[in-house]
């Protein structure tokens, strides 16, 4: 067995004193880290896996546009199960498309409403207000249409309607 001198057996001594007051406070940080990277991963693949089902969902939806029960029910799917990836909000403006061709102007509104309040991407909900605004226009709710016409979040879509109403 190798002897220390007093300089390495006050340097062993110290490492020691430190190791008795911050050790375990250095493994329970590391463990909150590995924990915590763990839990991230963890809900980023799960993030990941909704947005692959809700993409398939999706599929469906654009292979059954003329069969409205199916379509219909995997509208809902979406907006019930899904309504936080970003393929909820775009099946709902094909529906509200699809409810506006076929005369049905309320049902309509509400997928666009829906849109509005739903979406977390600013380009669709300002898609939304527009297409609402134009429904409201339709129906003679000039005030209600020009409130939505006010209120873009987007810098394109502001100038578009500056430029119209000059």
């Amino acid at each position: 067995m190798a002897a220390f001198d007093l300089q390495e057996q006050e340097q062993i001594a110290t490492m020691k004193d430190w190791w008795q007051n911050w050790g375990k406070w250095l493994a329970l940080g590391i463990a909150a880290f590995l924990i915590s990277f763990a839990a991230w991963k963890g809900w980023q693949g799960w993030q990941k896996q909704q947005i692959a089902k809700a993409a398939e969902v999706y599929a469906q939806i654009e292979n059954n546009l003329t069969d409205d029960g199916k379509f219909k029910t995997g509208v809902l799917l979406l907006k019930n199960d899904y309504s936080k990836t970003p393929y909820a909000p775009r099946a709902a403006l094909i529906a509200a498309k699809l409810d506006y061709l076929k005369g049905d102007a309320a049902a309509s509104r509400t997928e666009l409403t829906w849109v509005i309040e739903h979406s977390q991407e600013a380009a669709l909900r300002d898609t939304a207000r527009l297409r609402l605004a134009s429904i409201l226009a339709e129906e003679k709710k000039y005030p209600e249409a020009l409130v939505l016409l006010k209120t873009p979040e987007e810098d394109a879509f502001f100038s578009a309607l500056r430029r119209t109403s000059r």
